[in-house]
């Protein structure tokens, strides 16, 4: 969960992910829609879920909100099966995706407290920042130029199974960089993280988590452009 004001650059980043072709970038989803994408994310078509703005999915009827909600809280842990108008007798496997979405402060601030209640919350890695130079954008704006923003491209080794490559020092620095996000599901997804960077560059994934762990804090973080 990627919290930051608006015009921070957060859904920008976020659909930066649409070059991977296993990952789904959408402003909005409903069950209907979402039966669809169950399949094929056991098919392996998507193995992501990316949402620009997460306040759309509740621009709707509250009940029909929260049934979505309860939807992506099974597609990142347990994993979703059945729907509720599917007979729950049928043999379906389970299909669990990553998800990543963008929200504001307000909007985050709003559902809290209903999220830490139901678990929802815990289930995901939040990262919050602002920008430290918030005229960065117009300034580029005034150049007629882009954003120089730099983030890595990783290859695939030809497997989607990497093998866990921490040692113990290493294991338990990285869930240290989580504070207060103590709890199962981000200490999993976060060591993912650390296993894929590692694999990719053993001299530089610590310095990338380490430049990632203020974000993970209460205060925040700020994003130099």
């Amino acid at each position: 969960m990627v919290t930051a004001p608006p015009g921070q650059l957060k859904t920008t980043m976020l659909y930066s992910l649409e070059r991977y072709n296993d990952a789904l970038c959408t402003s909005d989803i409903n069950i209907r829609s979402m039966k669809s994408v169950r399949d094929m994310v056991l098919g392996g078509r998507y193995k992501s879920m990316v949402f620009g703005e997460l306040e759309k999915l509740y621009a709707r009827n509250p009940a029909t909100a929260q049934n979505i909600e309860s939807h992506l809280k099974q597609f990142v842990e347990e994993g979703l099966r059945h729907f509720s108008h599917e007979d729950s007798a049928i043999p379906i496997m389970p299909a669990r995706a990553m998800v990543l979405a963008g929200m504001t402060p307000s909007m985050f601030g709003q559902h809290y407290t209903g999220w830490n209640e139901n678990g929802f919350l815990r289930r995901f890695i939040c990262i919050q920042y602002i920008l430290d130079n918030e005229k960065a954008i117009l300034d580029a704006v005034h150049r007629w130029s882009k954003i120089n923003i730099t983030t890595p491209v990783f290859q695939s080794n030809g497997s989607f199974m990497l093998p866990y490559n921490l040692t113990k020092e290493e294991s338990r620095w990285v869930c240290d960089l989580m504070g207060e996000q103590q709890h199962s599901t981000p200490m999993v997804l976060i060591k993912k993280v650390a296993v894929v960077l590692k694999s990719q560059d053993e001299r530089t994934w610590t310095k990338i988590l380490f430049d990632l762990s203020p974000a993970l804090g209460k205060n925040g973080a700020k994003l130099v452009l």
